[in-house]
């Protein structure tokens, strides 16, 4: 995807950034989604302002299919490792347990 000249949005390494930030599109993208609107999305992240956030979601919706496509394989990622973490999660308590007992048995 290349970056046309928003000066509020920048791509670095492939990703999609508020200009001058670390903070990723499509997260912001994501929580306009979900029902916050600019005065909402400043007020949780009130290191953007109205001018970056505004400028953000008009990128978003002159390049909306690419955007979205970006969220798309975002929470495909997210899915694929799921279980992953949930082996995680299970081996930490059971680590947990382990130790545990062997303070019991101590």
């Amino acid at each position: 995807m290349v970056v046309d000249t928003n000066p509020y949005v920048e791509q670095i390494d492939g990703n999609l950034f508020l200009a001058g930030t670390r903070h990723k599109l499509y997260l912001l993208v994501e929580a306009y989604h979900g029902g916050w609107d600019a005065e909402a999305l400043h007020e949780h992240f009130p290191h953007l302002s109205l001018a970056q956030i505004h400028g953000a979601l008009a990128y978003y919706f002159d390049h909306k299919d690419d955007v979205d496509a970006i969220i798309t394989e975002k929470r495909q990622m997210a899915e694929d490792l799921r279980p992953q973490l949930e082996d995680l999660q299970l081996r930490d308590r059971l680590i947990e347990r382990a130790r545990g007992l062997h303070k019991q048995q101590a």
